[in-house]
């Protein structure tokens, strides 16, 4: 990861894990796709990732969340693309828990 400032150039580079279509939640944390579009969370600081997992149907237990392009909205919901091609939102508890299930908004969604 390279840090750069405007102003002078570069600031800072740090070797970290690989982060498709990374979306900021915070300074050092983002939302990302692996190259097999599972999601996870990467800490660049602390050069960790966490992977996500969703509450499917039923009693089951969590599965690992699939797709791209996350984003996190009002710090509630996390929307994604699913690698079924359709939009999907699910109830966001953070990182120490499973996403809640997820709905589909919109189907036939292209990336």
């Amino acid at each position: 990861v390279r840090w750069l400032d405007p102003d002078t150039g570069l600031e800072d580079e740090e070797a970290t894990l690989r982060c498709h279509l990374p979306t900021p939640i915070s300074d050092t944390q983002y939302l990302c796709s692996s190259p097999a579009q599972y999601a996870a969370l990467v800490d660049a600081e602390a050069n960790e990732r966490i992977w996500l997992r969703e509450t499917p149907p039923g009693d089951a237990e969590p599965v690992p969340l699939r797709g791209s392009h996350f984003r996190l909205v009002d710090d509630e919901y996390l929307v994604y693309v699913s690698i079924e091609g359709e939009l999907r939102a699910a109830r966001w508890y953070g990182v120490d828990r499973p996403v809640g299930r997820s709905v589909a908004l919109i189907s036939g969604v292209r990336r």
